[in-house]
């Protein structure tokens, strides 16, 4: 018997070390304040770039740009894929999400008759790669941008595992 429990011991205490290794899961917020511009390319790139701040870890700077063309819906929405970039201010590290969503009105008229073509974008995003702090990184969640004229609110939310 007291063989039994000395062999149960020492079969389980790898899999102790596996779960304390594990990184654990966190949930991630990020917002940023982006203003637009078009960079005078063909096709032009859309990119909009701001200051935010990620909770928990701090200020950061943030571009996202398109990686393909619109494609129109209907009811003046379009689909999109996306690229978002968020780097540490303090050079920590950088994130890189690949996003896609849809870009829409708030109404069918309010595209056109609203002072500075406001717009909502939803986004899922899933984390594509990290260096600094955010190497091996992985997770995924919402990206919602409301945007006006040339300037949009960026609210991310979703987890975040990073690299033991």
């Amino acid at each position: 018997m007291r063989r039994l429990a000395t062999l149960l011991t020492v079969l389980s205490l790898p899999l102790v070390g596996i779960a304390a290794g594990a990184a654990p899961t966190d949930s991630f917020h990020a917002t940023f304040v982006d203003v637009y511009s078009q960079n005078p390319i063909s096709p032009p790139a859309i990119v909009f770039a701001g200051e935010g701040t990620i909770a928990g870890v701090g200020a950061a700077f943030s571009t996202a740009s398109l990686t393909g063309s619109l494609v129109p819906l209907g009811n003046g929405c379009f689909a999109l894929t996306a690229r978002r970039i968020i780097t540490l201010d303090n050079g920590g590290g950088t994130l890189i999400l690949a996003e896609s969503g849809t870009k829409c009105p708030p109404s069918a008229t309010a595209g056109v008759n609203a002072q500075g073509s406001p717009y909502t974008v939803d986004k899922t995003y899933t984390i594509s790669a990290g260096t600094g702090v955010f190497a091996g990184a992985t997770g995924s969640g919402t990206d919602v941008n409301r945007s006006a004229g040339n300037s949009q609110v960026s609210v991310l939310d979703g987890t975040m595992t990073l690299a033991p």
